[in-house]
């Protein structure tokens, strides 16, 4: 098995540029605080699941694409 290594901030940045989202945008779509996505993109801290299902479906990604399981779209 291949154990990608994982870089959830970068990750969520690249999302969020792809989608063309602002972080004040990605907030309003997923209900997350924008000064949580702003800590997550700079590596502070980490999305719980609840914020990271969230994200994801507000950005139209899998999780799989933000913890490198499936490369992005």
């Amino acid at each position: 098995m291949v154990h990608p290594t994982v870089n959830i901030s970068e990750a969520m940045k690249a999302a969020r540029e792809r989608a063309g989202f602002s972080q004040k945008e990605l907030a309003r779509r997923s209900g997350v605080a924008q000064a949580n996505i702003s800590r997550y993109e700079a590596g502070f801290c980490f999305p719980n699941l609840v914020s990271l299902l969230s994200l994801a479906e507000a950005l139209g990604i899998s999780v799989d694409e933000f913890i490198g399981l499936r490369r992005p779209r």
